[in-house]
């Protein structure tokens, strides 16, 4: 525990870094360093990456993998993608295979199609929740959970949830998210904050040619697939 316990001190007291902003009315993305300094990334020329790797063991089989996101680097905004070309990188640690290409589709969605399209988040009521009753009130949700799996004979999911209370301190990580990592630093640069600003309808960014045109050739694959397969 001692280990964990130190790694969650650490998180705990390290400064939450700036965000990384998604426009999706001007169809671009602003990074933000540390440091402060910050730069406007065309919706178009961001990359997604989803590698992954399957071990075998003797205790079986598993997946590791993480999304990689690439941007372009400052000044070299509308230069071309090219597996060799440098670029600030964000990787998150969402799993391998459909767990990492389902947090690109959510990105994807958001930018291409709407808000209203993107699943819905628990965190507004597990915010709630440790508002009202704390980390007591997380331990005794979990602890709660345990035993109803116990009554029920869930024996995998009753080991993983009482690892979590016991091992991993998973409500000590539901009170971090909670009371730290939900709340995002805002943008603080003149620029970057009139860029935040809503536009009306008529002034949003629309797709590019090459774009659309590829959409269309996806959509009639999807279709001539769908048909093949029926």
């Amino acid at each position: 525990m001692g280990t964990l316990w130190y790694l969650f001190s650490k998180q705990w007291r390290k400064p939450l870094y700036p965000p990384i902003r998604f426009n999706r009315q001007r169809r671009e993305v602003c990074i933000t360093e540390p440091d402060g300094n910050y730069w406007f990334v065309p919706w178009e020329r961001v990359h997604a990456i989803a590698p992954s790797a399957l071990s075998l063991n003797t205790g079986g089989a598993s997946q590791q993998g993480s999304l990689l996101l690439w941007f372009p680097l400052k000044g070299q905004e509308h230069e071309e993608y090219a597996p060799d070309k440098e670029g600030w990188a964000l990787m998150v640690n969402t799993g391998g295979g459909i767990s990492s290409m389902a947090q690109w589709e959510c990105i994807r969605s958001f930018m291409e199609i709407g808000p209203e399209v993107v699943p819905g988040s628990s965190i507004p009521e597990t915010s709630d929740k440790i508002k009202r009753e704390g980390y007591w009130g997380a331990w005794k949700s979990y602890a709660a959970q345990f035993i109803d799996e116990v009554k029920t004979k869930d024996v995998g999911p009753a080991v993983t949830t009482l690892c979590g209370l016991t091992i991993f301190g998973i409500p000590w990580v539901v009170v971090l998210m909670g009371k730290k990592l939900e709340h995002t630093p805002d943008l603080i640069a003149p620029e970057t904050i009139e860029w935040s600003k809503p536009l009306p309808p008529e002034q949003w960014a629309k797709r590019s040619p090459e774009l659309e045109q590829a959409i269309r050739e996806q959509e009639s694959q999807l279709v001539a697939g769908s048909d093949a397969a029926a």
